[in-house]
């Protein structure tokens, strides 16, 4: 367990630091008109365990640490955060995931999430405020109130969320 810690710490980290490593105005809108022109290519792939093992060792922990209701709690905030449609959009069973890509310049995350339907995911982002748009090829937009956009792509009961589009475009058959 330490070490996937350890390995989504340091994605994050790449992710957020990346342009922080660019050199000079010059060197960096080469690389990113080098980078429009390649594909993103996956460089990691994480899975995370199914929400119903992740309860349960949310469980355990919490009988470690003398709240052995702790799971239960957990889920109770996620049924306030999701209007009570969590526990119900959500595919207990399958694992959660993250698909790291690149272009070269950027490291984008793929969140990998087992819903059973997308819609209900969405609708969830809209009642806190998001602005939903639908494009021609299935992608739906999601404008946040705090000036960020996630792009949402329905799988065969997955759904994938990303900040950048084209991180949608490769993703691994189902």
């Amino acid at each position: 367990m330490p070490w996937m810690i350890v390995a989504l710490s340091a994605l994050l980290f790449a992710s957020v630091a990346a342009p922080l490593f660019a050199q000079d105005g010059d060197r960096e809108t080469t690389l990113v008109a080098d980078a429009a022109s390649k594909p993103m290519k996956t460089v990691a792939v994480v899975a995370i365990a199914p929400y119903e093992q992740l309860i349960s060792d949310v469980n355990f922990l919490g009988t470690l640490a003398g709240n052995p209701q702790l799971g239960q709690m957990l889920e109770g905030g996620l049924a306030l955060f999701t209007q009570g449609k969590g526990a119900e959009a959500l595919d207990k069973k399958k694992p959660w995931g993250l698909i790291a890509q690149t272009d070269g310049v950027d490291l984008q995350p793929v969140y990998c999430l087992p819903v059973k339907n997308t819609d209900d995911l969405v609708a969830i982002a809209v009642g806190f405020g998001a602005q939903l748009n639908e494009r021609d090829d299935g992608i739906k937009v999601l404008a946040l109130p705090n000036d960020q956009t996630l792009y949402v792509k329905a799988g065969d009961g997955w759904t994938f969320v990303s900040k950048a589009a084209a991180a949608l475009d490769n993703l691994p058959a189902q």
